[in-house]
């Protein structure tokens, strides 16, 4: 019940306060177009054909905006950053874009991955689904793994719907590292029926 009551409270404060883009300050912006095009450029990474596609390094100006996106509740950011590394990349042979999901002991309101996804999809005109996948078990962060304990994740770690058969699909996530979250996660879905050969990111650590 306080988890319930904390998030309606973040919800109110970052809707009442004013709103400005975290690069250049420019009010009434979570993330203004210059500043989302000026930051972001097309870059491919593989990974045992899996394909990563980023518009970034994880560095500087869009580290900063990430992080406002994930603990600042910058959320409107999310979607603006979709959108934008929609326009550096052909749209893929997909009828799915599926979100990394938030970790179950996240106190997120929101999954950042599904926002930046949504932007993706209005542009591609191609469906998102928050709700085909998730995590079994409480997992350590992200953030707060080491490069060993992400590459010891295996597709066990994500529950999927069967109702993803037959779909090609691909990831979406804010941030790739080693890119072992999203390689288990594939092949999680893989095992479920779908195809999937691709992630989408924002920036590559």
């Amino acid at each position: 019940m306080q988890n319930i009551f904390n998030n309606l409270f973040k919800s109110l404060v970052h809707v009442f306060l004013p709103v400005s883009c975290p690069v250049c300050g420019e009010l009434g912006e979570a993330l203004c177009d210059k500043c989302a095009e000026s930051l972001l450029e097309p870059l491919k990474f593989e990974y045992n054909n899996f394909d990563v596609y980023a518009g970034a390094f994880y560095e500087d100006e869009i580290r900063q905006v990430i992080l406002n996106l994930k603990y600042k509740g910058l959320r409107a950011a999310g979607k603006i950053l979709g959108l934008k590394l929609a326009d550096l990349f052909e749209r893929p042979d997909i009828d799915l874009l599926i979100p990394v999901p938030l970790h179950k002991s996240s106190r997120r309101y929101y999954n950042q991955a599904y926002e930046i996804a949504s932007g993706l999809g209005d542009k591609w005109h191609i469906k998102v689904d928050n709700s085909l996948c998730s995590w079994r078990h409480i997992v350590a962060h992200h953030a707060g793994m080491s490069k060993s304990e992400r590459e010891e994740l295996t597709p066990q770690a994500f529950k999927v719907d069967n109702k993803i058969k037959n779909f090609k699909a691909a990831l979406v996530d804010d941030i790739c590292t080693t890119g072992a979250t999203l390689k288990c996660l594939a092949q999680a879905c893989i095992n479920a029926g779908a195809e999937v050969k691709s992630a989408y990111v924002v920036a590559k650590a």
